[in-house]
């Protein structure tokens, strides 16, 4: 997630704050293909209840994609079971990916 820095409920960003923003998600995206071999990205904020909001701060969802992969995010967001969902992957996956993750990040000015 990208959360601005500013407390705001909507997209009253400044020019300022949506360039960084926009630059911030060029960063991550950055990471994700080399991280997680992705060839798109899903970026979006809900706002408002009844777009599915549950946090009353505007923040913006980036969500790595792949040619190859089998569930859309999507379908798990909106999945009660999620976590049976992720089961496929062991407790070593995720922390290499998480470790993997950390590096790329400590390499790049956010």
């Amino acid at each position: 997630m990208i959360i601005p820095k500013r407390h705001i409920n909507s997209l009253a960003l400044t020019s300022a704050e949506l360039e960084e923003l926009f630059k911030t998600a060029q960063k991550f995206f950055d990471v994700f293909k080399k991280s997680f071999n992705a060839s798109g990205i899903n970026f979006f904020t809900n706002i408002g209840q009844s777009a599915g909001q549950q946090i009353p701060h505007l923040h913006f969802h980036l969500i790595s994609r792949t040619s190859d992969e089998k569930i859309s995010p999507f379908t798990l967001i909106n999945d009660k079971n999620l976590y049976k969902a992720l089961q496929q992957l062991t407790k070593e996956e995720i922390l290499e990916k998480v470790s993997a993750i950390k590096k790329d990040l400590d390499l790049i000015e956010v």
